[in-house]
């Protein structure tokens, strides 16, 4: 058992390096990238940084997102309550005018 959990800890292990391989050689090609269009010669360490910046404010921009459209379905929701309301007195109003003998 402790054989079996070790070998999926290994398997595991080897998946991160696997990606992280993955990832640094796609740091690297955004590295000489940057290095030929604007000519700077920026580090592996500023590209990641960089990177985990743009990810963050797209997180932030998905999560701002998700606030503003829960923020306008409560409004709408307000509006279809007060306007539910105001249709249920109007209702009731006619219904008591139409109960009141002195309109026949």
């Amino acid at each position: 058992m402790i054989r079996e959990q070790n070998n999926n800890n290994l398997k595991y292990l080897n998946e991160i390096k696997q990606e992280m391989a993955y990832y640094m050689k796609e740091v690297k090609e955004l590295t000489e990238q940057i290095k030929k269009i604007s000519g700077k010669e920026l580090e592996e360490k500023e590209v990641l940084q960089l990177l985990y910046k743009k990810e963050y404010n797209k997180n932030l921009g998905i999560a701002q997102d998700r606030n503003r459209l829960i923020n306008n379905m409560a409004r709408l929701g307000m509006r279809l309550a007060k306007s539910g309301r105001e249709k249920n007195q109007e209702l009731k109003r006619l219904q008591v005018l139409l109960k009141d003998p002195s309109i026949c």
